[in-house]
């Protein structure tokens, strides 16, 4: 699951958004949440939120917007029932991708809010 993940993560920062959604969609359709969570606090991530947070930027970049603001919200409704504020905060990407280049869905402000619920010392950087 993990090799996966850095398969789809290293593919979309090579630019190659096909492949990263591609192998992204595969490895999501092998998460078992029950079975892999325990190993969030071993890794320091959930792949199962990683992979839906790359395969939703990959689809952005491949021009998908509405399915990528479906795989963020998934990301994100993952994430929060983890418990994790790593989980938590990486969950939040996608959503704020969309919102810097479209101003759709959420705020800067929300990294500012999430930063400081969590403690984040860079929370003050994100002010809208």
């Amino acid at each position: 699951m993990y090799a996966r993940t850095a398969v789809t993560s290293t593919s979309y920062w090579m630019g190659e958004f096909l492949p990263s959604r591609e192998n992204g969609e595969s490895a999501i359709s092998l998460y078992d949440r029950e079975r892999h969570r325990p190993l969030a606090f071993r890794y320091g991530f959930d792949a199962g939120v990683v992979l839906l947070s790359y395969t939703a930027l990959a689809l952005w970049h491949l021009g998908y917007p509405d399915q990528a603001l479906k795989r963020g919200n998934e990301a994100l409704a993952l994430a929060q029932t983890l418990s994790h504020p790593f989980n938590l905060a990486f969950a939040d990407l996608p959503s704020c991708f969309s919102t810097f280049c479209v101003n759709i869905g959420a705020t800067p402000f929300r990294w500012t809010v999430l930063g400081l619920r969590l403690g984040f010392l860079f929370a003050g950087s994100f002010r809208s």
